[in-house]
């Protein structure tokens, strides 16, 4: 279960910054 949820932070983390990319990028 641990392993799971620090796979699912990861996995929300990484496509955050994804997203944050492609607003900045987009932005300019």
């Amino acid at each position: 279960a641990k392993g799971a949820l620090r796979a699912a932070g990861w996995l929300m983390s990484k496509g955050k910054g994804v997203f944050d990319m492609q607003d900045v990028l987009e932005l300019r």
